[in-house]
């Protein structure tokens, strides 16, 4: 019953130098169609709610792939992840602007 691609998706979401832990405002059913495995681990929180736990080593690919995701979320854990949301928030921001 091993799955070698879980296996590998798994630990490629672990052992990175940026930690990072994102609470996602949908269910893990949800949020289990909508972000790679190797984000990291989903844990359920409640029935609406889902706990992503990971790493990284690249935060603005990490946040790219967190925005594509139909869910909002919240960055509880990881300051260069939540940098690197704001830096893509500023430039959305920039980008709906009238030049």
């Amino acid at each position: 019953d091993l799955d070698p691609v879980a296996l590998l998706e798994a630990h490629l979401a672990i052992g990175w130098e940026f930690e990072v832990e994102v609470v996602i405002d949908a269910p893990i059913a949800t949020v289990a169609r909508c972000l790679p495995r190797t984000l990291g681990r989903l844990e359920e929180i409640d029935e609406a709610t889902t706990r992503l736990v990971g790493s990284t080593s690249n935060p603005a690919m990490y946040v790219e792939q967190l925005a594509a995701s139909p869910a909002d979320f919240r960055i509880v854990r990881g300051d260069e992840v939540s940098a690197a949301a704001s830096r893509l928030g500023a430039r959305l921001l920039a980008a709906s602007q009238p030049r």
